[in-house]
């Protein structure tokens, strides 16, 4: 059976390449104390966070897995399509630092939600490089089925990692148009 891979990519390496770039061009307390850590350390720390960083996603006829790309061995997150009830693309929405609850910025993900109604596997559809999303969603669909719309969640902390039970929207009766529905947790 063919697999296939997405790859997406996470923020840890590009952060610490900006944090060493502003402590070289700029003089303070941080700064003296990053350039006093020896070269070797920051080798070691830029060859693990490039190893941290990079991740592929794997789809299959039998599972969906989560793993490193430079280590493909190890694999964080594997579940089977039995452990899955269903996938629901869900817009998450948070409040941005140093606002007062007036600005929220939307976060488009796709969750894969387990028999006890918690998200098992989540992805972001902004952290994968090669995404073409009617592609990956095409493979998904082969292997599980979808929850119709699309869900709008205010701060899901804890739900987007599983820790809490996923609430689904309420379906009004006689309504024939579905519509986007937003949930306070």
């Amino acid at each position: 059976m063919k697999d296939f891979k997405y790859t997406s990519f996470r923020l840890y390496l590009l952060t610490y390449l900006v944090v060493i770039i502003l402590s070289i061009f700029k003089e303070g307390s941080l700064s003296d104390k990053v350039l006093k850590i020896p070269l070797e350390y920051h080798f070691l720390i830029f060859i693990l966070l490039t190893i941290l960083s990079v991740h592929t996603i794997v789809i299959n006829r039998k599972e969906i897995i989560a793993q490193l790309y430079f280590m493909p061995f190890i694999k964080y997150r594997r579940k089977t399509w039995r452990e899955i009830k269903h996938y629901a693309n869900v817009k998450e929405m948070y409040i941005q630092w140093g606002t007062y609850n007036t600005n929220k910025s939307p976060t488009k993900t796709i969750w894969f939600i387990d028999y006890n109604d918690k998200v098992c596997f989540r992805v972001k559809k902004s952290s994968i490089l090669k995404f073409n999303s009617s592609d990956f969603l095409y493979n998904v669909d082969r292997f599980e089925d979808k929850l119709l719309e699309e869900i709008e969640f205010d701060q899901p902390y804890f739900m987007s990692y599983g820790l809490t039970k996923v609430n689904y929207p309420v379906k009004k009766e006689g309504s024939e148009k579905q519509e986007k529905v937003q949930l306070k947790p």
